[in-house]
């Protein structure tokens, strides 16, 4: 009987560390994958930063070439040319 018991026992502390030991292997794949996931938002993030950034400058300047365009025509329309 003792003998039964011991090898039931040696089963569950076996399978006990076997779970165990897939749970933190899980939990480390995840972590590895989270962890590349916000490397790469991030990068993307920078990416669209920079883009945004470009094309606010990109519209200032059209914004200004409207602006200086629009100055030099309405004196135009209105005879002053």
């Amino acid at each position: 009987m003792t003998c039964a018991a011991d090898i039931v026992n040696f089963y569950v502390a076996s399978l006990d560390q076997m779970l165990i030991r897939f749970a933190t292997t899980e939990a480390s794949k995840q972590r590895v994958f989270v962890a590349e996931r916000l490397t790469d938002t991030e990068r993307e993030l920078r990416r669209a930063e920079e883009t945004l950034r470009q094309l606010h400058e990109i519209n200032k300047v059209i914004a200004l070439q409207e602006r200086a365009k629009g100055a030099v025509e309405t004196p135009n329309s209105l005879g002053y040319a």
